[in-house]
């Protein structure tokens, strides 16, 4: 049995991501934070979790507009062994308090650097890997233009040649690029919390977008939050009735060199079960991370989704 056990509602730290952040927490209600306690009653972690009903069920799944639940870890041991055992006891400690959280559904992400997930293998949950892609802003603008693939780094060229990219804050057309992009793909984003992000007032300069024109019009954008440290790609829209193919590559490009100017450290592209936006983001030759999904169903939830076709 763990030591450490988990309190809910920490204070805001400006050592944490922007996810922990409060100006970020006051958009997402429903999203409840916890710290992780030692036998002494010190904090050596934190995460986040979106405690949600899913088909009328009490649901515990990674909060919105992130890949994972910001788990963060103190790491108080000097060797490796050491620190295998001090996360072991964070998951166990977790595991533990999934049980007892009675949700019918858990589906949560944890961030890359924790990939031992044996404590909740061990305690019934499904653990699938996922990918994402960070790219490290401390190589130079060139040697991060060079790790593009060929057709990303022409794409580029040809974009920075024939177009123009703006960092502004305009949400109606940020908004409309991304229902094009999204209804064509029919797939679904939470269009009335996007628009939150864009329009908060509290993120102020931790959120920046970008937006690419052809002359007549914004073709597509690109948002991505930031903080001390790291820069996240949060999402983005393109209008496919043009006929550049740079436009978005430009987008992106502009998000990821003005946060290596700004001196942050590195850029995470959140991943993509999407297989077009994957093969996109693989294009800019960020190292390929894994990261791990942890799941669990009651099975007669299971049973009525099957039945339903949900």
């Amino acid at each position: 049995m763990s030591k450490l056990r988990i309190e809910e509602n920490i204070s805001a730290s400006e050592d944490l991501s922007i996810y922990m952040s409060k100006e970020w927490l006051s958009l997402f209600p429903k999203v409840r934070t916890f710290s992780i306690l030692n036998k002494n009653d010190e904090p050596i972690g934190s995460f986040q979790i979106l405690d949600t009903k899913m088909k009328g069920q009490r649901a515990l799944i990674t909060p919105m507009f992130t890949s994972n639940v910001s788990l963060s870890v103190k790491d108080p041991s000097s060797k490796k062994v050491g620190s295998i055992s001090h996360q072991k006891k964070v998951f166990e400690t977790l595991a533990e308090y999934l049980k007892r959280s009675r949700a019918k559904i858990i589906d949560l992400s944890f961030p890359t650097e924790f990939q031992d997930m044996q404590a909740l293998q061990w305690s019934g949950f499904t653990v699938q890997p996922k990918y994402t892609f960070h790219i490290e802003l401390q190589k130079s603008i060139d040697d991060l233009r060079e790790q593009m693939s060929s057709s990303t780094r022409a794409n580029l060229k040809k974009a920075i040649a024939e177009l123009t990219v703006e960092e502004k804050n305009d949400p109606e057309s940020f908004l409309k690029l991304c229902d094009l992009t999204f209804n064509r793909q029919n797939e679904n984003h939470d269009r009335d919390q996007l628009e939150k992000i864009l329009r908060s007032s509290d993120l102020g300069e931790m959120r920046s977008s970008f937006f690419v024109n052809d002359g007549k019009k914004d073709i597509a954008s690109v948002l991505v939050v930031h903080d001390n440290s790291k820069a996240y790609y949060i999402i983005g829209g393109y209008d496919h009735n043009s006929s550049h193919r740079g436009a978005s590559t430009l987008a992106l490009w502009s998000a990821i060199e003005k946060m290596k100017n700004e001196g942050k450290l590195l850029f995470d592209m959140q991943g993509s079960m999407i297989p077009a936006v994957e093969q996109f983001v693989r294009g800019f030759g960020g190292d390929k991370k894994t990261y791990f999904n942890v799941s669990r169903q009651k099975w007669y939830v299971k049973i009525a989704r099957s039945i339903l076709g949900k």
